[in-house]
């Protein structure tokens, strides 16, 4: 390096020390010093090729992303590939950049930089980013974005191509493109050709972009590399190059379409979203309408998945709030998510939110109001009841608005209800025998039901200190076997009574009437009918009686496996409880595989059964002209066919003269080694003195309620209803109307002791629950339906006595 020129001019010499000439007197180390100073100077001064620190602004980038196939590559034991491993080291900085691939590039032709804003130029202070980091990578070190102000260099990177010299292509390359072809695709490349490749060819995409991408500014390409990152399935490598974006150009508009690209990164790899309410916002108001309406479903889903639902439907009322997405959102989606939402909070967040949807206030004032009285919320759900009353009117909806007064009143009810009081609806006034029969055997019943259950004394005996609880009340109403007065008297129980729960009625037509009203005022019933439908009505409606179905079941499957009947004949009275029989006996036998030869029914107290018996045993049967002269000839009966292996005889209720008079027939059709099996009616104390029974071999009945049955409950029972009814006129033994109505009460009882189940809902659901409670019928529990389940008991006749079958 040469001094200056006027460094040159200053005249000295040097000779033993001393000056010579017109010198001035500065000493050596003056002239020293100042060298030094100016060669220091010039060499900090003189321009030399600077270097962009950020991997975002690299040209050449992607030209890897889509290599040719390589057959010898190893694949490291991470199973993410060496190239890919290359790629991420180079975005995210964990590779220096190498100074020495500076000077080839400034010797290839045509390579130019894009020319900088100038404020892209200006250096900035970049804003804090929005993501600070992976949670799935460890040790990522943070890049810092270095503009280059003036630099028309690039940095190359080891292994990075930059854009192609075809002119540098062997002639045998398979992929060489003529110099025509080349400046013809060259000159039709643009952002808007990369995007509409990006979908259908993405390859074609990635040539395009290759072109041009020397000529984008820092920002349009690496937005263009994170698509086609993406849409060429490399998952891993775009969510990175998202979070770099975000984190580098948190200043860019297009950080919004970056952050949802970041999400269907996520997406795609089954890793969960990540959320960000700045980012959110932005996408809000910044994202195109299909974008949006996707990403919140993206975010919604995910927040399924993990078990937010409110977050969730947030999401999906955005997409619905929004002008330019609404006519995408699914309602039936934003319906199934209230329905599964559990905070009332929550609920009411969201609606006072999006307080201005229609489908908001539609849906869920009474969505809220039903979340309230689920959680027993009663006074905030009457307030809740009282502003949906005043919009209703304000409205001019004269159903909705009546609708929402009669859920006032039951909210009103259950707001006073009483839980210690328990409401009767029997035919008291009924002047029927049997039916006031039945009533009087059930107040029986309920009246034993209302002493405490002692622990007996040794020996069986009873505490000498039983005394009716007082606590338990009940309140007794007449239907007089009228539909109509039974929901009148029902009303009555539940809105002047504020009773709990109803026990009753008996009659199919009453109980009906009477199940109708509990689901409008959901109160529990449990009704004391032989109609087997009555539970169906609805899940506040319950059933303990005979249970036909149980009856049958257990009679063809004992059948079935101790004696291995296959074929069966069914004869049945023909009424209501008959013909429910027959037909319940016919599915279980086809149930279990079986067959049934005949069905044939009868009339109560019919005389003769000639016709039935010759209708299962073959008699009827159709005869040639010639076989019917053969036998008057030879002064023949034709005999019977018993091509079957037991008969089902149905009599129901009070059907005790009928078997009087269907034995002696059996008798003589030869059916004494038959298989009989007999319903409930069979259960009777006249059943020992019907005649001809003694010649039948195999008879098999059953029923729910037997004095056979032992056990404490059953015990106690029998004790108590001797103690109080018998000084009572022609006392009998109790009956199973007795037995029915004692073991509704008690279950109703023991499930009250407890202060959780002191309202309507609680104790339907402690109802539904209940399971194995010992009563004097049996083991007891409901169905899914509040049918009532017990233990069947099999029965038979043994020496003149009717005794269980073990």
């Amino acid at each position: 390096m040469k001094p200056f020129k006027f460094y040159q001019d200053i005249p000295f010499s040097l000779k033993n020390g001393k000056r010579t000439g017109t010198s001035s007197g500065l000493p050596i180390g003056f002239h020293i010093l100042v060298t030094f100073t100016f060669c220091l100077a010039s060499w900090i001064l003189l321009p030399t090729p600077l270097q962009s620190q950020s991997l975002l602004s690299d040209p050449d980038w992607l030209v890897r992303h889509n290599p040719p196939p390589s057959e010898e590559r190893e694949i490291p034991p991470d199973n993410i590939s060496g190239y890919d491993r290359q790629v991420i080291e180079e975005l995210m900085g964990l590779k220096p950049a190498s100074s020495e691939k500076v000077a080839p590039v400034l010797e290839k032709p045509g390579i130019r930089a894009p020319k900088l804003t100038a404020d892209e130029a200006r250096p900035r202070k970049i804003l804090e980013p929005f993501l600070l980091g992976n949670p799935s990578a460890e040790n990522i070190p943070e890049i810092e974005l270095n503009f280059p102000t003036g630099s028309t260099l690039f940095e190359d990177s080891p292994g990075i191509l930059m854009p192609r010299d075809f002119s540098e292509r062997g002639d045998n390359s398979s992929d060489q493109l003529s110099l025509e072809s080349s400046e013809k695709n060259k000159s039709n490349a643009s952002i808007e050709s990369v995007q509409s490749y990006l979908l259908e060819d993405p390859l074609q995409a990635k040539i395009d972009f290759e072109q041009i991408e020397h000529q984008l500014l820092l920002e349009d390409r690496a937005r263009l590399k994170i698509q086609l990152l993406y849409h060429l399935d490399r998952l891993q490598a775009a969510e990175e190059m998202c979070r770099a974006f975000l984190q580098e150009l948190s200043f860019s508009l297009w950080v919004p379409e970056i952050y949802y690209y970041l999400q269907l990164s996520l997406q795609g790899q089954q890793k969960r979203l990540e959320r960000n309410a700045k980012l959110e916002n932005l996408s809000l108001s910044n994202l195109k309408p299909d974008q949006l309406s996707h990403l919140l479903m993206l975010l919604s889903e995910d927040a399924i998945q993990q078990g937010n639902i409110t977050t969730a439907l947030r999401y999906r009322l955005e997409e619905l709030n929004n002008p330019l997405t609404s006519s995408n959102a699914d309602e039936e989606v934003i319906r199934e998510l209230l329905r599964q939402m559990e905070s009332v909070e929550g609920l009411r967040n969201l609606f006072q939110t999006y307080a201005d949807l229609e489908l908001v206030q539609e849906w869920f004032p009474s969505r809220l109001l039903e979340m309230l009285v689920a959680e027993q919320r009663f006074r905030e759900a009457s307030g809740q009841l009282d502003l949906m009353l005043e919009d209703a009117r304000s409205l001019n909806e004269a159903e909705k608005t009546e609708n929402l007064k009669n859920l006032r009143r039951r909210l009103s009810v259950t707001l006073n209800v009483n839980p210690l009081r328990i409401g009767v609806i029997l035919p008291l006034s009924s002047n029927h025998p049997r039916i006031s029969q039945l009533v009087q055997q059930t107040l029986e019943g309920l009246r034993l039901g209302l002493y405490p259950r002692p622990v007996l004394e040794e020996e069986g005996k009873l505490s000498k200190n039983n005394h009716p609880l007082q606590d338990i009340e009940l309140v007794l109403r007449d239907s007089k076997l009228n539909p109509q007065t039974t929901r009148r008297v029902f009303r009555e129980l539940v809105e002047e009574e504020r009773v709990i729960a109803v026990i009753g009625p008996l009659a199919r037509k009453t109980s009906e009437a009477a199940a109708e009203e509990a689901e409008f005022w959901q109160v529990p019933m449990i009704s004391l009918s032989l109609t087997s439908s009555i539970p169906e009505t609805g899940p506040f409606v319950f059933r303990n009686n005979q249970n036909w179905e149980l009856e049958v079941d257990s009679l063809v499957r004992y059948a079935k496996e101790y004696y291995q009947a296959r074929r069966f004949v069914i004869l049945y009275i023909q009424n209501r409880e008959g013909h429910e029989k027959a037909r319940l006996f016919q599915k279980s036998v086809l149930a279990y595989g079986g067959k049934i030869e005949a069905i044939v029914g009868f009339q109560r107290e019919q005389k003769s059964f000639v016709q039935q018996f010759d209708a299962f045993s073959g008699k009827l049967r159709s005869m040639t002209p010639d076989e019917a002269v053969d036998l008057e000839e030879l002064g023949e009966k034709e005999d019977p066919v018993l091509n079957f292996d037991a008969v089902f005889v149905a009599i129901g209720s009070g059907g005790m003269k009928d078997l009087q008079v269907i034995f002696p027939y059996a008798s003589v059709y030869q059916m004494q080694k038959t298989l009989f099996l007999g319903d409930s009616g069979w259960n009777h104390p006249a059943l020992p003195f019907v005649p001809r029974y003694q010649a039948f071999r195999k008879l098999v009945f059953t029923d729910g309620y037997t004095r056979l049955q032992s056990g404490v409950e059953r015990e106690y029972f029998f004790k108590l209803h001797e103690k109080e009814m018998f000084r009572h006129q022609n006392y009998t033994r109790p009956s199973s109307y007795s037995a029915y109505a004692f073991d509704t009460l008690s279950m109703i009882k023991s499930l009250l002791k407890e202060e959780a189940n002191h309202s309507h809902g609680d104790l339907k659901q402690a109802l539904l629950n209940i399971r194995g409670f010992p009563g004097v019928t049996g083991t007891l529990s409901f169905d899914e339906k509040g049918e009532i389940q017990r233990d069947m008991q099999l029965l038979t006749l043994q020496r003149g006595n009717i005794a269980s079958i073990e």
